[in-house]
């Protein structure tokens, strides 16, 4: 009894593996997007200034878990198709520029961080949006 429990339940998480890995290949390829942006300002201030967009050769990401559900972090990214409008992909994450507003210096000057990020190469156009997390720990576009 137990072993055919197992193996069921063995059968079961396979399905939803290969359910996953079918998304994945539906909608991406095994390459990276990375998209590389310039975020300015000070202690108050943040402005996201776009800057370049890189074919990266292997996505090293998982091909299984493309929705992130624990949105931790200060940025959100949401990737969408385009045509369809669905939810593609997502992730939390936090920059160095967010850990830099929080000093004393950044209360008295302005600085420019270089950041990326990485999500896998769309197969067709995507949108991407990021979200900053508010003082009430909301995100907002």
């Amino acid at each position: 009894m137990l072993k055919s429990m197992v193996c069921l339940v063995g059968a079961f998480v396979f399905a939803l593996s290969s359910y996953a890995q079918d998304t994945f290949n539906q909608y991406f390829t095994n390459a990276s997007l990375r998209v590389d942006y310039i975020l300015a300002g000070n202690a108050d201030t943040a402005t996201a200034y776009l800057y370049a967009l890189k074919k990266e050769p292997f996505w090293g990401g998982s091909k299984s878990n493309l929705l992130d559900t624990f949105r931790y972090g200060h940025y959100f990214l949401k990737v969408y198709d385009q045509a369809s409008g669905k939810l593609l992909y997502s992730r939390g994450y936090s920059d160095l520029f967010r850990e830099w507003q929080t000093t004393s210096e950044a209360k008295k000057l302005k600085r420019a961080f270089s950041e990326s990020v990485l999500l896998p190469f769309p197969k067709s156009t995507v949108k991407l949006e990021i979200y900053k997390r508010n003082r009430n720990e909301k995100f907002n576009r």
